[in-house]
This record gives structure tokens, sequence and C-alpha cells, in this order.
């Protein structure tokens, strides 16, 4: 009963299903994002932290957005004691990513062509964005990793 509630909860809203990143995935993220140290990163629906916490090591702000309470927690315990990393509950899309370096989002196809919109508005030239299945419908790739079945794409505004 539970598990037909929460994708009955899932559809309505439009979300992504939880599908957790390999460590494969993670490192093709990482390599995507190239950081130097001084970059400011969204996670924009960052699941456990994983991700996040990867990228944090060499970022100099790493911020995590997601619309999972439990998903939420489990990545503020991961998050443990970095002091460069947040996360939030919340929605993607009420976020302002104009101070954004990099972008990583790992979304449904219905919030990734969505985010596509948000990204040209606000996001400066050379923000660097890191989709991980779905693709943008007005952008081409300048860069993609096949990690098992999965593509992983950069683009940059």
């Amino acid at each position: 009963m539970f598990l037909s509630l929460l994708l009955i909860y899932i559809i309505k809203n439009r979300l992504a299903i939880f599908w957790p990143s390999t460590g494969r995935m993670v490192d093709a993220i990482e390599e995507l994002a190239d950081l130097k140290g001084r970059e400011t990163v969204y996670d924009l629906g960052s699941g456990d932290g994983r991700v996040l916490v990867r990228l944090a090591k060499n970022a100099k702000k790493a911020t995590g957005i997601e619309h999972n309470p439990i998903l939420n927690a489990i990545a503020r315990k991961r998050i443990g004691g970095l002091k460069n990393v947040s996360v939030t509950q919340g929605d993607i899309f009420e976020k302002d990513l104009k101070d954004a370096d990099v972008i990583v989002a790992y979304l449904s196809r219905f919030l990734t062509h969505k985010l596509e919109k948000k990204i040209i508005k606000e996001c400066r030239n050379g923000t660097k964005i890191i989709l991980v299945g779905y693709r943008f419908n007005g952008m081409k790739p300048l860069k993609e990793r096949r990690v098992f079945l999965m593509r992983i794409r950069l683009y940059k505004v």
C-alpha cells in the first residue's frame, strides 16, 4: 500500500524515482566537472548526497537540493563535518542558480526539460551543466560519457 501511494505521489508530481549513482558514474561526473577548487557546485536532486560529497572535495562550495526528506536526512549524515557542503530540502526550481559554476542533475525527463529553460534564463556564460540520463533539447553536449547503459553529458551555457 505504501509503495503504491509513493508511486502515485511521484507520478503526480513528475518527480524522478531515486536511483543511486554508481561509483563509476560518480567518477565520470567528477571527470566532466573538472573542478579546480574555486567553483560553486549545485547538485539538483541530490539524493543521498554521494555525488555532492565527492564534488565538494574539489569545490569551494557545494549545495544539494533534494525534495525527498528521507534522502535529505541520509545526505546530511553522509556530509558529516564537511564545512563547504550543505543540503536543503526543497524545490530545485525555487533556487536561484546565478552563482553556479557547475550544476549536476539526475532527474526525470520532464524535470530535465523544465530545468533547461531555467538554466538558459538564470545561468551565466561558462556554467557547466552535467546531466545524468536525459538530455537537453536545445543544447548540444560538449562531452559525453557512457557508464553501463547510462549517458552522462556535459553542457556549457
